[in-house]
Formats: C-alpha cells, sequence, structure tokens
C-alpha cells in the first residue's frame, strides 16, 4: 500500500516551438561535423542533414529535452525523486508538441506522532540464570 502512494506518473509536453529550435540547432550541429560523400566536411546542406539523419536527431533532441523538463516539473512540483524517472509514451512527430510521461518514485510522507512522552521499562542487568526464569521484567 505504501508502495503506491509513493509512485508518481507526470504528463508533460515540450511546446511544439521549442522542439523546432531544437531540432535545428541539433541538424545545424549535425551539418558541422557530419561526412557527407560529395560534400567537404561541415558544408552539406542542412535539408539533406535532416533528412539524412532523421532518426539521430530525434533521439538527440529527446535525451536534450526531457530530461530538462522531467527536473523542471519535479523542482515546480516540490519533489523528492527516489528513483531515476523512467520515460514512457513517448509522442514525437514533426511540427507536434512532444508528449511524454515520466514515472519515479518519492519520498513517502508521513507525520512523526508524539515520541517525546514515550516510556520505557528497563530490565536490571546484573540479573543471574535463577532471576531470568522466575521474574520476568515489569514497568
Amino acid at each position: 500500500m505504501a508502495e503506491a502512494t509513493c509512485r508518481r506518473e507526470l504528463d508533460l509536453e515540450i511546446p511544439a516551438d521549442e522542439v523546432a529550435k531544437a531540432m535545428e540547432r541539433v541538424a545545424k550541429e549535425f551539418a558541422r561535423v557530419a561526412r557527407v560523400p560529395g560534400f567537404r566536411p561541415g558544408k552539406a546542406p542542412v535539408s539533406l542533414i535532416r533528412r539524412r539523419f532523421a532518426d539521430d536527431i530525434k533521439g538527440e533532441v529527446v535525451q536534450s529535452l526531457v530530461p530538462e523538463r522531467v527536473e523542471k516539473a519535479v523542482s515546480e512540483q516540490k519533489l523528492t525523486p527516489v528513483s531515476q524517472p523512467q520515460v514512457d509514451k513517448l509522442d514525437f512527430a514533426e511540427g507536434q508538441p512532444l508528449k511524454f510521461r515520466a514515472v519515479f518514485e518519492v519520498l513517502p510522507e508521513f507525520e512523526l506522532a508524539n515520541y517525546k512522552d514515550l516510556s520505557i521499562s528497563r530490565c536490571p542487568s546484573w540479573t543471574s540464570p535463577m532471576t531470568m526464569s522466575t521474574k520476568p521484567c515489569r514497568k
């Protein structure tokens, strides 16, 4: 039961314009270092790079944007995650917002009861085998 209350799921969305900017930035970075036949290194057109390395660019964008957004959402909601967020239900289409769900465990919330007025009984430390078998420790 306590395990279920510690699990949090956040449905998050990154706006399409932010995703487009990140795609453009990553595509330019790929164009700068990619080697494409027929072009000098770093001189291939960005449109060609986008087509040729589409899956790699999408992967880079997801790896850069998703952790930032999860961290921002966790701090906004003042949560303390104890496990690494697992991302699932990733919906990433060109020109659309990036939607995903982050699932993680948080510290349990509980109230500390009044413990200062508790009393305990202590058994004498000098017991012999005879007293241990005949007299139980009482308050």
